[in-house]
């Protein structure tokens, strides 16, 4: 069996808490995976002490600038105090007012761990596996309401005597067939020398009235516009119309199904994450609350 180098859970551990920071509304200006920083405390020669931090952000929040120092540990055993007090010590010696440690593991806490780290403000998480416990009558498909805007525009003021009358007899049966079902607000339309002008829908500007639910407007087209209503018919001339609109209001929801397969759970706080891992890869994070006790004993690792 292969070792566990820890890699696949620090970079896991990296995806998660830059979710969380999207959620909690942090500003991320940099995110590092395994970098060695130099230490306050210097040796017998006068050079800094160095510590391999797992993972490093840098974000800011109400316009400060903060730094978090991240250990991960994907150990089957619970971290004990003494690997605490080891972190708390290199989280000293690196860091200011404005840095802060965090101890991430798998397989959660001893006791005295748990204890120092409140303590000393560390901060102290579970990511893991979710137990059946903490995801029952959990609601794992997030539904979204959208609210849809459609118009419905009767077109009024269109002047085409003059066009139907040019037409011959085989020309108005084609008229006929190929507009019974047309709707003219969507008909092409083009200027005079061939050059496309999208649909007289695109002409008519609704979005300025979207607090309406009706209203009526009037255009004058300079130059002209011509309708397309079949490539064996002339174009139509068009200088303006009146329309009569009505605006469609409809709400449509998008069910999308997140299993949840993690949580960050915090021992030392009270805010805790459900973790979304699709087999796409995909990731999602929400909050967590109301959580039963932690079950024991803990599962295996699956990174």
């Amino acid at each position: 069996m292969a070792k566990n180098s820890g890699k696949p859970y620090e970079e896991f551990v990296q995806r998660v808490l830059h979710e969380v920071n999207q959620i909690e509304g942090l500003t991320t200006i940099k995110v590092e995976p395994s970098r060695i920083f130099e230490g306050n405390t210097r040796d017998e020669y006068g050079n800094p002490i160095p510590h391999q931090i797992d993972v490093s952000w840098t974000f800011v929040f109400d316009g400060v600038e903060y730094s978090t120092l991240i250990q991960a540990k994907d150990w089957a055993n619970q971290v004990p105090l003494k690997e605490m007090i080891a972190f708390h010590g290199i989280v000293n010696d690196i860091g200011n007012q404005l840095t802060e440690g965090m101890f991430v593991a798998r397989s959660g806490f001893q006791k005295g761990a748990t204890s120092w780290a409140k303590a000393t403000g560390i901060k102290a998480s579970e990511l893991r596996q979710i137990h059946d416990s903490e995801k029952e009558n959990r609601v794992e498909t997030i539904i979204t309401d959208i609210e849809g805007v459609w118009p419905s525009i009767k077109v009024t003021g269109l002047d085409l005597g003059r066009w139907l009358a040019e037409l011959n007899s085989e020309q108005k049966h084609l008229l006929s067939e190929a507009a019974c079902a047309i709707d003219p607000s969507h008909l092409a339309v083009e200027f005079e020398d061939g050059t496309s002008n999208g649909t007289l829908l695109d002409h008519i500007n609704w979005d300025e009235e979207e607090d309406r639910d009706s209203f009526s407007i009037s255009l004058r087209f300079e130059p002209a516009l011509y309708f397309v209503f079949h490539k064996s018919l002339p174009k139509a001339r068009l200088d303006g119309l009146t329309a009569d609109i009505h605006l469609l209001r409809e709400f449509a929801q998008s069910r999308i199904h997140e299993p949840l397969t993690h949580i960050l759970r915090s021992v030392t706080g009270d805010q805790s994450y459900f973790v979304s891992l699709q087999d796409t890869g995909k990731l999602a994070v929400k909050r967590a609350d109301n959580l039963p006790p932690p079950e024991k004993p803990r599962p295996k690792s699956t990174w």
